[in-house]
This record gives C-alpha cells, sequence and structure tokens, in this order.
C-alpha cells in the first residue's frame, strides 16, 4: 500500500485529501479522506505498526501490511493555521488530530504546478 495527496471536490488544484492505494494491483483502497474548506495536505507519512511494537516491547508480532498511522500536516487557509492528523492507516479513520501555535507553510515540502507563477 501506499497513501498520497489527492485532490476532492471543489480544490483549487491543491492537494487537500489523502488516500490510501493498493500498489500490487493499483486499485483504490479508500475513499478521498479531505479535512474541510479551505484545509490543504502536506505529504502522508507512514509510520508500521511492526516498527513501533519492536523498539517497544522487542516483541516479533506480526502485523498487516497497511497496520500503523498516516501522519498529515495540514495547513488551514480560513484561519491560516496549522495541524497535525494521525490517521489510523487500516481504516483511514481520523485518531487525533493536534493544533499547532503557529502555521506551517503549505506544501512544505513543494509540487510543481505548471503555470503557477505567470
Amino acid at each position: 500500500y501506499t497513501w498520497v495527496n489527492a485532490l476532492d471536490g471543489d480544490s483549487p488544484g491543491w492537494f487537500n485529501a489523502v488516500q490510501k492505494i493498493d500498489m500490487v494491483n493499483g486499485e483504490l483502497s479508500s475513499p478521498t479522506i479531505s479535512f474541510g474548506k479551505g484545509t490543504y495536505c502536506g505529504p502522508p507519512l507512514f509510520l508500521p505498526k511492526e516498527r513501533l511494537s519492536d523498539y517497544a516491547t522487542e516483541s516479533n508480532q506480526q502485523y498487516e501490511e497497511d497496520e500503523g498511522y498516516v501522519i498529515v500536516v495540514l495547513y488551514r487557509s480560513e484561519s491560516h493555521s496549522s495541524s497535525v492528523v494521525i490517521l489510523d492507516s487500516s481504516s483511514m479513520e481520523t485518531l487525533c488530530t493536534m493544533e499547532l501555535d503557529c502555521h506551517l507553510p503549505y506544501s512544505f515540502h513543494g509540487e510543481f504546478q505548471e503555470g503557477f507563477l505567470a
């Protein structure tokens, strides 16, 4: 699996959602998950559960390939603020939202948009 930025609905061309994709068969494994009007997503980061448990308990428990967490930095344009969202990577349900004291610019890592600057 992989987790990617996506466009959902009336986006002005900026990524405003994330989505899970099965890389073996190329099928979408989740609907697009968006976070509200005027909210844009940085690249999703996958953190597998197996790495967390290996360090914490030194167990050899096996997890499914998509078990873990997806961490996404959001820029909320209407309030000029940012937050970090943690999703369950299997179900794509929101587990936690942390509001930041400062904003992080949208697209912290950058994206190419042809013709964006005239």
